[in-house]
């Protein structure tokens, strides 16, 4: 099993960010990773291959786009494509790296068997916070329809819970905006 990262950045020398916190290209590395031994063709555009304590770390760049694999000796590879993202993500702003997929991927069963969630409609939709920010959303046009037409005030008691629960969770989405974890789905 592997995780692949599919990163779009600006144009500059993503492999140099790689060779940073991985050593430099190690051809002992890609030749001891499953992908090289199983599949010879694949590995004849590889660009880096690098390793860190049970990892072994493989990139295939295009201008703008990297797709980097990640293989695990140790297992825990959800954390080890998300430590590599955040190695990418941290050391190489200057290329403004945006990911556009991350992926636990078995080949031998050709299946995605996880995804990261990326951006703010998958993280609304995956955090199950999308009903409640638009239940505030409807209750706010709602409460200023009826307060411009005279509504009671008991009216604006009874809307306060629905505008608590969507408050709360647009607080909820910008903590997890701001901590930029990834969900696993």
């Amino acid at each position: 099993m592997r995780a692949e990262l599919f990163i779009s950045h600006k144009l500059g020398d993503i492999v140099g960010v790689l060779e940073a916190a991985y050593g430099e290209n190690d051809p002992t590395a890609r030749d001891e990773s499953k992908l090289a031994r199983e599949g010879v063709g694949s590995v004849a555009g590889m660009r880096y291959a690098g390793r860190a304590p049970g990892l072994i770390v493989m990139a295939w760049t295009r201008p703008g786009r990297v797709e980097i694999y990640v293989e695990s000796s140790t297992g825990r590879l959800r954390v080890a494509g998300q430590k590599v993202w955040e190695v990418v993500r941290e050391t190489g702003t200057e290329l403004s790296p945006t990911l556009q997929s991350l992926i636990l991927f078995d080949p031998d069963e050709n299946d995605v068997v996880a995804e990261a969630a990326i951006g703010v409609r998958q993280r609304i939709v995956g955090d199950q916070l999308f009903v409640p920010i638009i239940t505030g959303i409807v209750t706010v046009i709602v409460l200023v329809v009826a307060l411009a037409r005279g509504a009671s005030q008991e009216f604006l008691y009874g809307s306060i819970t629905a505008l608590a629960v969507a408050i709360l969770s647009l607080g909820r989405l910008a903590m997890i905006l701001r901590s930029k974890e990834l969900k696993w789905r």
